[in-house]
């Protein structure tokens, strides 16, 4: 089981082309290379489970999401 991640919070007309990668590398890119790296080692029949954030559904204040 995973759960690992970050947030930038900012209006989108602020946030910058870096922050955005920043989040890609770890909330995206991070997870795929650590889900490539476990499925390695599974067993038949092995699951791996990703943990996510209720605010990929709403997000409760302004700024807090691109």
């Amino acid at each position: 089981m995973n759960n690992a991640g970050t947030g930038i919070f900012a209006p989108i007309e602020q946030f910058s082309l870096e922050d955005f990668e920043k989040l890609i590398a770890i909330n995206v890119r991070g997870l795929f290379v650590a889900t490539q790296e476990a499925a390695r080692h599974l067993r038949e029949g092995g699951r791996i489970i990703h943990i996510g954030s209720t605010n990929s559904e709403r997000m409760p204040f302004v700024g807090g999401s691109v």
